[in-house]
């Protein structure tokens, strides 16, 4: 059998450190992986959320980073990823005629401001053009 060095055993030995928190943000502690910072579960979105994410890209269009950022309510809950894959999915049921929207629960006010967003940022055609 072959023999280690005495260190080179031990690093064998030592657990590797993932995570160097580069990208977990300023609100994670130093050392947190950037997974760790928002959850992998799937969280539904409320409807004062949803409220904060219209208002946001009525004042930010498309800008994730800024609304997830700036956004009172979003900050440090959602992810830019997870904004835009709301607005990806309110995009689709938009789309769909409001029919079929799995996880996409929306008050009227919402229907209509999405509407009008989809037409305004997204160059959508308006219902009944």
């Amino acid at each position: 059998q072959q023999q280690q060095p005495a260190g080179a055993a031990a690093a064998a030995a030592a657990p590797v450190a993932r995570g160097g928190g580069a990208r977990a943000g300023p609100s994670a502690p130093p050392g947190t992986p950037h997974r760790a910072r928002f959850s992998t579960g799937k969280k539904p979105w409320s409807e004062s959320e949803t409220d904060a994410l219209l208002a946001a890209l009525e004042a930010h269009d498309k800008s994730y980073a800024l609304i997830a950022a700036e956004s009172r309510l979003l900050r440090g809950v959602r992810s830019k990823v997870d904004i835009k894959d709301r607005w990806r999915n309110l995009l689709e049921a938009y789309d769909r005629g409001w029919t079929n929207m799995r996880g996409v629960a929306l008050t009227a006010a919402q229907k209509a401001k999405v509407t009008d967003l989809a037409v305004r940022l997204e160059g959508r055609v308006p219902p009944g053009s």
